[in-house]
């Protein structure tokens, strides 16, 4: 009982850091969100998709 109160703890605390995170973005631009120095680095754009897509995973 206890380990799950604290992966609910976890999960809470990721996906609060994940809305903060988004509330942030929010205010940026769209060519600030997609741009990226090179090939190997992400956009603030695609590291937001993967985190909204790891959150469910996590729950």
């Amino acid at each position: 009982m206890m380990t799950t109160l604290k992966v609910k703890d976890y999960v809470k605390s990721v996906q609060h850091s994940l809305d903060q995170v988004i509330q942030k973005a929010e205010g940026l631009s769209d060519d600030v969100l997609r741009w990226n120095s090179n090939e190997e680095e992400w956009s603030v754009m695609q590291i937001l998709c993967h985190l909204i897509e790891a959150v469910p995973l996590l729950a």
